[in-house]
């Protein structure tokens, strides 16, 4: 017998338009990062790269929500972590290119690192063989130690660790893993709190959406909400490795949280592979046209 469940009407975002808010917001600020890194603090180019920043801050938290969605309704776990490994490489060999043939700046250290660590925690967690789920603990420890190794540059800003360089690191380290972890339990609480809806019906992925899917939603958002209290209160012990007068900005993303409604929209291979190619190509792209205005 089957089961109705609930739907609602203001779950009106679907995946395509999560990642465009996401595409857009993540290039903002890497155009606001550039603004701030070329000018002074005094200057109104600053400030629109410190608003630019701001509205940046939307950006990982999509990322992050769209990576556990994928890594849970992926039936190829394995192709999408690969892609995942593809694109980090390929963004991290453009930085290192940046950074030691055209100038010595690591101020737009990309989030895919993030993406591909936690990936890989849910690719294990996931795994059907339970024996290879204790494999996510490494991910998790190299996140843990790129937030270390952040804390102790923050707190000596003359010193840089080599041995761990920017582009091998997590730059939102543990902000992204716990966030990480917090909208995957999201997902078994749903699951578990659907299946006694459902009763005695076989839980699948067609009862992924309407009430499921609030309950993610509402988890997610509760989550965000007490990782950005804990980086804020962090700050007043000088640990601050995420600029909390930026960071907590990211709050405002759990507003597209609670609009999201499960279903993935346009989707085609143009778009999903086009949009894979844009992280590396912007930022390069980005990076020249300051380069050559500023130099």
């Amino acid at each position: 017998m089957e089961v109705i469940v609930p739907k609602y009407k203001f779950q009106f975002l679907n995946e395509f338009a999560l990642k465009i808010i996401a595409i857009i917001t993540m290039t903002i600020d890497h155009l606001g990062v550039m603004l701030c890194s070329f000018n002074s603090q005094d200057s109104t180019q600053y400030l629109i790269g410190y608003i630019f920043r701001v509205i940046g801050r939307i950006a990982l938290p999509l990322f992050i929500y769209m990576l556990v969605e994928g890594m849970i309704k992926s039936t190829h776990r394995g192709k999408y972590l690969l892609r995942l490994a593809i694109m980090a490489i390929a963004i991290d060999i453009a930085m290192i290119f940046i950074y030691y043939f055209i100038n010595h700046d690591n101020s737009l250290i990309p989030a895919f690192n993030d993406l591909l660590i936690n990936g890989t925690i849910l690719y294990f967690l996931l795994h059907q063989k339970k024996s290879l789920r204790f494999l996510a603990i490494f991910p998790l420890l190299i996140s843990a130690l790129s937030f270390g190794v952040d804390v102790y540059e923050t707190l000596n800003p003359n010193i840089i660790i080599e041995w761990f360089p920017f582009y091998l690191r997590g730059d939102y380290s543990l902000f992204a893993t716990f966030l990480t972890l917090g909208i995957y339990l999201g997902h078994m609480l749903a699951k578990r709190k659907t299946q006694e809806f459902l009763g005695n019906v076989p839980f699948d992925n067609s009862y992924r959406n309407g009430y499921y899917q609030v309950y993610v939603n509402i988890i997610s958002i509760v989550v965000l909400l007490v990782i950005n209290i804990i980086v804020y209160f962090l700050s007043y012990l000088k640990i601050d490795p995420y600029y909390s007068n930026i960071q907590t900005w990211s709050i405002f993303a759990g507003i597209f949280f609670f609009f999201y409604n499960g279903y993935r929209g346009y989707n085609t291979k143009w778009f999903k592979y086009s949009s894979y190619l844009y992280y590396p190509m912007h930022i390069i792209i980005i990076y020249l046209i300051f380069y050559l205005i500023y130099m």
